[in-house]
């Protein structure tokens, strides 16, 4: 529901919470977004299954993009989608392959007791044996599993059958022993696991009459070595699975000399683009303006913020979606404490200065010279100190009106590098 007090913004601008469901309805605003293109190459592609990568700055609205995708009522028809994040399931600063194809296993699974369970349209449609040797080889493999990881973790209940495998796959994110461990006697037998997915996969889609989309979210937010090792180390593991696959994927590494060894292994790869409010000459660009004008009205009602206060927090947020949003909510909180009514402009140079500070905070001496190099010719420089502050969005991407990439710095950061 729209915001009526300087209050209620605190709850609707939430720039860590993807819009879905009754919100993405409600306050979504059309910007360009190649994710209609991913749903249409998807629907296309009933035969192949496709493997995407989905890249763009962290921030820029990806998962928004993507709860579009799954939340399409055309797309819900015809596709049976299963979406999750690592940022939810793992330790996102330990990511490996093997975690990766166990949580696909483990989803997969989920859908699949679905059918399992719906014991009269499986005796229909005789696929009752087959149902039941699938379900023998993965207990089995899941009773090799566990008893090789309850041997080096005597305190690790995870009963029987494949269930036992949810179990240990929820233990991931906050158990560190029982993530190695399990690495450990699971990689020998990725190939076995591969080939149970694929005929659990290939079961359910007969079922349901759906093919399966599988969209993993916030790999973007790997660090560069970590995303470098899942990606470019073990792209055949990860398109293995014989079923539509999204994953999401850091912008950084697109620029390493390796990128091209591991596209070959994806059928394409989309990008969501920051939102461009000046050319590469300082122009304003007036749509996005009125882009990021209208999100605001969508979310609060007009009185709340003076048109100046709202111009600059869009001049400054640098059309990332994540800052603008933040922008928004944290001088709503200032101003309501405070006791005022609206939002005004000096409220949005207060704010923007904690963002000035903040950058100050990060950027080192060594990056100032690249800093002012893409500052002053809108490109990309090699080496590792640009991909990092790519990463961290002190530099921002963006592409023209003929599709050619180019940088600027965020804001904040000009203030920096004057």
């Amino acid at each position: 529901m729209k915001a009526k007090d300087l209050s209620s913004v605190y709850r609707v601008f939430d720039p860590e919470k993807p819009l879905k469901g009754r919100e993405l309805k409600e306050f979504y605003v059309e910007r360009e977004s190649p994710i209609m293109k991913i749903k249409n190459e998807i629907l296309n592609s009933p035969e192949k299954p496709l493997k995407i990568l989905f890249t763009g700055a962290r921030g820029n609205g990806k998962t928004t993009e993507l709860n579009r995708l799954v939340e399409d009522e055309e797309f819900k028809k015809k596709i049976e989608a299963v979406f999750f994040s690592v940022k939810d399931e793992l330790d996102v600063v330990d990511v490996k392959h093997p975690d990766i194809i166990l949580l696909i296993g483990a989803k997969i699974y989920e859908i699949y007791k679905y059918c399992e369970n719906n014991k009269v349209k499986l005796r229909k449609s005789n696929k009752v044996k087959l149902l039941k040797s699938i379900k023998e080889e993965m207990d089995n493999f899941s009773k090799r599993v566990v008893e090789r990881v309850v041997e080096k973790i005597k305190s690790a209940e995870l009963g029987t059958g494949f269930s036992a495998i949810l179990k240990l796959v929820s233990k991931f994110k906050n158990e560190s022993v029982t993530r190695e461990i399990s690495r450990q006697v699971v990689e020998p037998r990725l190939s076995e696991l591969i080939s149970l997915i694929n005929k659990m996969i290939f079961l359910v889609e007969e079922e349901l009459k759906k093919k399966i989309v599988v969209i993993i979210d916030d790999l973007d937010k790997l660090e560069a070595e970590t995303a470098e090792n899942l990606f470019f180390n073990h792209a055949l593991t990860l398109t293995a699975p014989q079923c539509h696959i999204i994953y999401t994927f850091p912008v950084s590494i697109s620029f390493s000399k390796k990128i091209s060894q591991i596209k070959r292994y994806f059928d394409d790869d989309r990008r969501l683009p920051n939102i461009c409010l000046r050319d590469k000459k300082g122009n304003k660009i007036k749509g996005n303006y009125r882009l990021l004008r209208k999100m605001v009205k969508r979310r609060m009602e007009e009185d709340l913020i003076t048109k100046a206060a709202l111009n600059l927090a869009i001049e400054k947020c640098g059309g990332v979606i994540h800052d603008f949003i933040r922008l928004i909510r944290l001088t709503a909180s200032d101003v309501d404490e405070e006791g005022r009514k609206k939002i005004e402009k000096r409220d949005v140079e207060a704010l923007f200065l904690r963002m000035v500070n903040d950058y100050e905070r990060i950027v080192d001496e060594e990056d100032i010279e690249v800093l002012r190099k893409v500052k002053e010719k809108k490109e990309k420089t090699d080496g590792d100190i640009f991909r990092r502050l790519l990463f961290a969005l002190a530099v921002l991407e963006y592409v023209d009106s003929d599709g050619r990439l180019w940088y600027d710095l965020h804001p904040a950061v000009e203030e920096i590098v004057k």
